[in-house]
């Protein structure tokens, strides 16, 4: 019997009842709730996620002008949570999956020192290289350079969720600061989406799942597991929805509208979590997960 085997905390997974999705399995960890597209079934389904002038990107830039007040009015939030009152122009930033710039703009309009981003989509990243220096590979960004590191709606599209966190992670300064948001599988826009995938005959997703580019989803135990696995105190970890300050892409009324009732439920679109490298400790190695 074919088992799924969490790469967040190694425990079995159980399969989720799918129709269509061009034969993909999906799995549930039954330990930490993590959600997540069959790797093997991927690899052999011939659907490579091609980011090269990624279309979320290209949207992005459309509303940008629109919404820029709440780019800066949620890093503005998010840093005095982390920071305080401290100098922010001594404060260095990094934006892995930094789309075009977006953050790096609000981390310069609030005067944050080194800004800098991490983008495979080479259309965007040209256009993110006017707020700071942008690299086209995580591992090519130093190690222990960044007071923030922010990791914004990425791990949903990683197949190796655990080690790119670790170079996430290694990129930290000693006593840095991570932002991670993630999709939360337990939100009341994921429920109502996997509803609607089951009256389908094909449905292209289930949930937030989108394959071949959406492939991972969260929860808020997998959140504080993922973080502890790595090393980090998890200090917040909140839901947040569309259209607000931390999560502020487009103004959508029915996916904003539908976000804010499940925000006020506890069960919001994104999960949004602070976290912080501890004062003694280093980035934890993962264990490894054998997959059955």
């Amino acid at each position: 019997m074919t088992v799924g085997v969490c790469e967040v905390c190694c425990g079995a997974g159980s399969l989720l009842k799918t129709r269509g999705l061009n034969g993909l399995r999906a799995w549930r960890c039954q330990g930490c709730g993590f959600v997540w597209i069959d790797r093997a079934d991927l690899a052999a389904s011939r659907m490579p996620a091609c980011y090269d002038g990624y279309p979320y990107n290209e949207r992005l830039t459309k509303q940008f002008d629109r919404m820029r007040p709440h780019y800066v009015a949620g890093f503005l939030e998010r840093i005095g949570r982390s920071f305080g009152e401290r100098s922010l122009g001594s404060c260095t930033f990094l934006d892995v999956g930094c789309a075009n710039g977006e953050y790096m703009w609000a981390a310069r309009q609030v005067g944050l020192g080194d800004v800098a981003g991490v983008e495979i989509d080479a259309a965007a990243a040209d256009r993110a290289r006017a707020f700071g220096q942008v690299w086209g590979e995580l591992s090519r960004v130093p190690a222990s350079a960044y007071d923030v590191v922010q990791v914004k709606n990425v791990l949903a599209n990683v197949s190796d969720v655990a080690s790119f966190l670790d170079s996430c992670v290694r990129t930290l300064k000693p006593h840095g600061v991570l932002w991670l948001d993630v999709l939360n599988w337990a939100s009341l826009t994921c429920l109502l989406r996997r509803l609607a995938s089951q009256a389908q005959r094909r449905p292209r997703r289930i949930g937030v799942l989108r394959p071949p580019y959406v492939i991972n989803a969260f929860e808020s135990r997998t959140v504080r597991r993922l973080l502890e696995r790595t090393g980090l105190r998890p200090e917040k970890v909140q839901t947040t929805y569309l259209g607000h300050n931390q999560l502020p892409y487009a103004p959508l009324f029915g996916l904003g509208y539908v976000g804010f009732v499940g925000w006020l439920m506890g069960r919001g679109a994104m999960l949004v979590s602070d976290s912080r490298r501890p004062p003694s400790n280093g980035c934890a190695q993962p264990s490894s997960c054998a997959r059955v």
